[in-house]
């Protein structure tokens, strides 16, 4: 990926690259609009939540009661809200709140979710899209999601764990800045080059651009997270190592634990969870689904990531409920328990692969997620394919050796 990408990057010098650091002496890669959003307001933003820290722990220290301290942030909060996006944003977040509120007094948890529904819903439509960011003044770049967090300022601050995570985090940080002066998966994605590339390119692409994915996330939650810790808010853990989940069920629960955490309480289990049969559990997944569908957008391509999502999913429950099973355990005691995992790593190197090619769904556009799964199922020679499927199953073999390891480790923990 590395040769072919700086091959192909004079075709594409002015769609995606810029000039880079001068001690590295290359170009860097600018093609992904999220991370070039977050890199470019990183100032400012680090600024306002600084003051905003040194506000909390300032009242913290003055002993000023909890409801001076919130209503100070709160304060503080709206202004910034109001100086980067308007006045209408905040309008727009006060009303939509009061009318949550209002729902909740009056139909209750049904007429919450009506309400919610009816509006997401009413976001997949591009009329209401545009009227709404016509009114608010917001653009693509600048159309994002804010949440205001309440605490209590009697916590336990751990200052230095807080900043060693926070120094961990810039770190990575510093890591992206460096490797997108050499890696340039994003441009080649985003700039139609996929089809000009060999199959182990490709494939280098695809698993660059979901760790990349991954790694934004860690520092997207985590630096979020350890600057909320100052004011006593405990953050979701950090996104976990793509690289050692080959479980789609696990990615679901370890990626964005926060999300996870939501759905599951507020969606799977009042649809009976897995406690009421495997029939139950499969069609409560299907619900959960179809609103991650409608809650991402509600597009063609998502639709297609969905339903991949819940087929492997689903196929991995049903795997579960076998190898607890009178049978299954007949199965492991016949093959031992050797046996049986390497059994389950080929089992589990095809779905990894479908798990994998349905997430270009979601990471690329329509197009170049085709053009990948066409490579690898399609153009690719056997032995290609043989060699692919190898690699699988030798990597899903190491994550599930980690995966035991780190299930030890936590046991240890609790029962110390």
């Amino acid at each position: 990926m590395y040769l072919e990408g700086d091959a192909l990057k004079m075709q594409y010098l002015h769609h995606g690259f810029q000039k880079g650091w001068n001690i590295l002496g290359r170009y860097y890669d600018k093609s992904d609009p999220e991370w070039s959003l977050w890199r470019s307001r990183l100032g400012l933003h680090l600024s306002l939540c600084l003051t905003h820290v040194t506000l909390s722990q300032a009242c913290r220290l003055m002993k000023c009661p909890v409801k001076v301290q919130m209503g100070l942030l709160v304060l503080f909060d709206l202004a910034c809200l109001c100086a980067i996006l308007g006045p209408k944003v905040i309008i727009y977040m006060v009303l939509k709140t009061g009318l949550v509120w209002i729902s909740s007094k009056v139909g209750g948890v049904l007429g919450v979710w009506g309400l919610l529904g009816i509006e997401m819903l009413a976001c997949n439509l591009p009329a209401f899209n545009n009227a709404q960011d016509s009114f608010l003044g917001l653009s693509d770049n600048t159309r994002h999601q804010v949440k205001l967090s309440f605490a209590s300022a009697n916590c336990t601050l751990e200052l230095k764990d807080i900043c060693k995570n926070i120094v961990r985090i810039l770190l990575w940080v510093l890591f992206l800045e460096v490797s997108l002066h050499f890696l340039y998966f994003s441009a080649l994605a985003y700039n139609s080059a996929l089809k000009h590339l060999s199959l182990w390119a490709l494939v280098a692409v695809g698993q660059s651009t979901g760790q990349f994915f991954m790694v934004k996330y860690v520092i997207f939650y985590g630096l979020g997270g350890q600057l909320g810790r100052f004011d006593g808010i405990v953050p979701p853990p950090e996104p976990r190592c793509i690289s050692w989940v080959y479980s789609f069920t696990d990615m679901w629960k370890y990626f964005d634990t926060g999300l996870y955490n939501f759905i599951k309480v507020y969606v799977y289990i009042p649809l009976g969870g897995s406690r009421h049969g495997l029939v139950r559990q499969l069609a409560a997944s299907g619900v959960v689904f179809l609103f991650i569908y409608v809650w991402h957008g509600g597009t063609y391509v998502l639709f297609v990531w969905c339903l991949g999502n819940y087929l492997v999913g689903s196929l991995e429950g049903i795997a579960c409920a076998f190898e607890k099973c009178s049978a299954g355990q007949k199965l492991v005691s016949v093959t031992g328990h050797r046996m049986m995992l390497r059994i389950k790593c080929l089992l589990f190197a095809p779905a990894y692969l479908a798990s994998c090619l349905q997430t270009f769904y979601f990471l690329f556009h329509m197009q170049e997620a085709w053009e990948i799964a066409e490579h690898i199922l399609l153009k690719s020679t056997w032995t290609q394919f043989g060699i692919l499927m190898g690699i699988f199953y030798t990597c899903i073999h190491n994550a599930m050796f980690i995966r035991n390891r780190v299930c030890k480790h936590k046991k240890n923990i609790y029962q110390e």
